[in-house]
């Protein structure tokens, strides 16, 4: 099959909600530059663009997300639980499936399909292979999105009794008998996004017989590349005199998994007098005693993020968990180095003491640490983009796929 006749549909929840809606993104241009007939569809929102389709737009897309709101809060009441995090239990058939069906393709290729795009049961009426680009751990996980926990029950198909943390009904095993019932019904070529979750998943019970790929998240060169220092400091209101320490993720303060609460245990030990810290991904104001802060809230216009990222001097990603962390690509495309704890997918983006620091998990001190070192200026900036370009690019990601594709297409 040659390039230009491969049809692949993208299927996510939205256009526009959290990283995975943009690593879709990126990957559909990077296909589309590869010629291949990429299109997408997703559950809710709305869309002009040509090759963008949505299944719920106005008032049906209004009536999606407040029940799956009200979903939450019922799971909430029913599964009582202090491991907090994402949980998409997918029990109402959405549509999805005959949407598909319906349309001239030749691979279904998934994304984030939580908050009720897609029924668990819907997926096993799909008549087309499906690749499925996992952004985070609910393929092979129950209900919850990230294995907060550190449960292994979804290595041994959830027979073991439930750890500490949680009360009432079992909702994560109850989730995953269904998709272990319903998913053998239909061929899953699972891509894992970085070789940290790769081995989480090959050891998955879902998928221990099947071949994990690993294709990382793509990155446009020609679009991430870095500011002028101070003319973006100027630009964004920052601090022309002092260092720069930034933190940012999509909703950092709901989200425990995004580690804030370590972050801010550490710039707590720092002299403020010195540092002006930065922060963007909420809108809610943050305001901790005795700290230079500035939140730029939530940001969706790639420009002035690559100026928040070129305005910094060190980019901290304290997360507990990051299957992938494309915004530490994107910072070290903007020559400015990543502080993250080791032991999660960063590890394959980060290049210990040559374009960040890995500390290890968990440990503040020597997170804190590894911002010292980062701020003695003894970082050489500019070289530090040449490597995740190497790696990363839009062209060498979108082989990944199209091999992929043709692979599973016979």
């Amino acid at each position: 099959m040659r390039t230009k006749e491969l049809k692949v549909l993208h299927v996510s929840y939205s256009l526009d909600v959290g990283g995975a809606s943009v690593a879709m993104l990126r990957i559909h241009e990077a296909l589309l530059a590869a010629n291949v007939d990429s299109k997408i569809l997703v559950c809710v929102g709305s869309s002009d663009r040509n090759a963008v389709m949505v299944l719920k737009t106005g008032w049906a897309a209004g009536i999606h997300k407040f029940m799956v709101r009200c979903l939450g809060v019922l799971w909430r009441c029913l599964q009582p639980t202090k491991h907090r995090t994402t949980r998409s239990v997918n029990f109402i058939s959405s549509g999805m499936a005959k949407k598909i069906n319906s349309l001239e393709v030749d691979v279904v290729h998934f994304h984030w399909i939580g908050n009720e795009t897609i029924a668990i049961e819907e997926i096993s009426q799909i008549n087309r292979n499906i690749v499925w680009t996992m952004h985070d751990l609910w393929p092979v996980l129950g209900a919850e999105h990230n294995n907060v926990s550190g449960s292994e029950r979804f290595l041994m198909e959830y027979s073991r009794h439930r750890d500490t943390g949680y009360s009432g009904l079992d909702i994560e095993k109850q989730t995953w008998l269904r998709k272990k019932k319903y998913w053998q019904k239909v061929l899953i070529a699972p891509v894992a996004v970085s070789n940290w979750q790769q081995k989480l998943v090959s050891r998955s019970y879902l998928f221990k017989r099947t071949k994990v790929r690993t294709i990382s998240n793509p990155i446009d060169q020609d679009k991430w590349m870095p500011y002028n220092k101070t003319s973006s400091r100027i630009e964004l209101g920052l601090s022309r005199n002092k260092q720069i320490i930034l933190f940012g993720a999509y909703n950092f303060l709901v989200d425990p998994i995004k580690g804030f609460n370590h972050f801010k245990n550490v710039i707590s030990k720092m002299p403020m007098d010195k540092y002006q810290v930065v922060l963007f991904g909420s809108d809610v104001p943050v305001h901790i005693k005795g700290l230079d802060i500035k939140n730029l809230g939530k940001i969706d216009n790639t420009e002035k993020l690559r100026k928040i990222y070129s305005a910094a001097d060190v980019y901290v990603m304290s997360s507990l968990q990051e299957t992938f962390g494309q915004a530490a690509v994107e910072s070290i495309c903007c020559e400015t180095p990543v502080v993250a704890f080791a032991g999660s997918g960063l590890d394959d983006i980060i290049d210990h003491l040559n374009t960040g620091y890995l500390a290890i998990p968990y440990d503040e001190n020597d997170l804190l640490a590894g911002i010292n070192s980062i701020l003695d200026h003894s970082w050489k900036n500019k070289t530090i983009r040449e490597g995740v370009i190497a790696k990363f690019n839009s062209q060498t990601i979108a082989n990944k796929y199209i091999d992929a594709y043709k692979e599973i297409s016979g």
